[in-house]
């Protein structure tokens, strides 16, 4: 008797956790990019003209996904900074997802997370800053430094937590803000966001309002 109670309570506990997890339902998205800095030379595209862009962070060719654990993934086509010399190469991101706030919830951006890859000369350096923000409330930033480390590849994974902000009881929408900044340093020194498991994540909490 006392197995079946206890495996109740842990049933029970279960389903508290995640009672709340709604999957968000998405507006229409903007996302904007801007570089700066010593970035390398674009590679010519294939019919061997120029390519002006050096990085991407837009919309085409992006995947958003809305999860049911109450997550968004974002995965770039193509999202990076490569440096061209000694100077630091800065790609800027700012992502706006308008959301839907289900009738008897409010909601919360509990966490915003990035994932990539940098790959760096003996002499590099790359830099993460993010930012979340919830309709006009901004979190603080968080940011990391990643160097040269016994090899030429690292993962870059840094999340932004801490303080949840939440919308008021009765709001029907929501905008979810990120702001992230990529900076290398060191030639042919790059950090993408932009192929295989790396991408940006939203995570958000939702509550009954009572």
């Amino acid at each position: 008797m006392t197995f079946y109670k206890t495996l109740l309570m842990c049933t029970l506990t279960t389903l508290s956790l995640t009672a709340n997890a709604i999957t968000p339902e998405i507006g229409d998205v903007s996302i904007e990019g801007e570089n700066t800095g010593d970035h390398a030379e674009p590679p010519p595209s294939p019919d061997g003209a120029a390519r002006y862009q050096v990085t991407y962070c837009s919309k085409n060719g992006t995947i958003i996904d809305a999860n049911d654990d109450g997550s968004i993934d974002i995965i770039f086509n193509q999202f990076f900074a490569q440096a061209a010399g000694r100077r630091p190469a800065i790609s800027n991101c700012t992502i706006n997802i308008p959301i839907k706030i289900p009738a008897g919830y409010r909601v919360g951006f509990k966490s915003l997370g990035v994932e990539g890859t940098a790959q760096f000369n003996r002499h590099g350096a790359a830099k993460v800053d993010i930012r979340r923000q919830l309709n006009h409330r901004r979190m603080p930033k968080t940011q990391r430094t990643y160097y040269y480390d016994y090899g030429s590849t690292q993962d870059i994974v840094l999340t932004s937590e801490g303080r949840t902000p939440y919308t008021q009881c009765g709001e029907q929408s929501a905008n979810l803000k990120a702001k992230l900044q990529l900076s290398i340093k060191g030639k042919d020194s790059i950090i993408h966001i932009d192929e295989g498991a790396a991408n940006i994540t939203y995570k958000l909490d939702y509550k009954r309002c009572r």
